[in-house]
C-alpha cells in the first residue's frame, strides 16, 4: 500500500537497487525537458504567424497547411530523442 503511494507521488522511479543509472535518468529528463521547450516556442510561433496572416487574407488551405505542417515537425523534433547518442555515465 505504501509503495503504491510512493510510486504515485514519485518525480522518478528506480526500478532496480543500481544507483548508476540515476546519472542517465537525469540526462533523459533535462533533454526531453529541452525538446518540450523548443517544441513548445516553436508552435506557439506558429499558431502566432498564423493569427496574424489571418489579418491579411491567407487562405484557408494556406493556414490549415501551415498548421498541421508545423505539428508534423514538432512531432519530428519530438523524435530525435530517439537518436541522440547515450553517454556513457558510470
Amino acid at each position: 500500500m505504501k509503495t503504491d503511494v510512493a510510486l504515485e507521488v514519485a518525480d522518478v522511479v528506480l526500478m532496480r537497487d543500481d544507483l548508476r543509472a540515476l546519472p542517465l535518468a537525469v540526462w533523459i529528463s533535462r533533454l526531453a525537458r529541452k525538446r518540450v521547450r523548443q517544441n513548445m516556442i516553436f508552435a506557439f510561433g506558429m499558431i502566432a504567424v498564423l493569427v496574424i496572416s489571418t489579418f491579411f487574407d491567407l487562405p484557408l488551405w494556406l493556414g490549415v497547411l501551415g498548421h498541421e505542417g508545423s505539428t508534423v515537425i514538432v512531432v519530428f523534433n519530438g523524435l530525435r530523442l530517439l537518436w541522440e547518442k547515450t553517454p556513457r555515465l558510470t
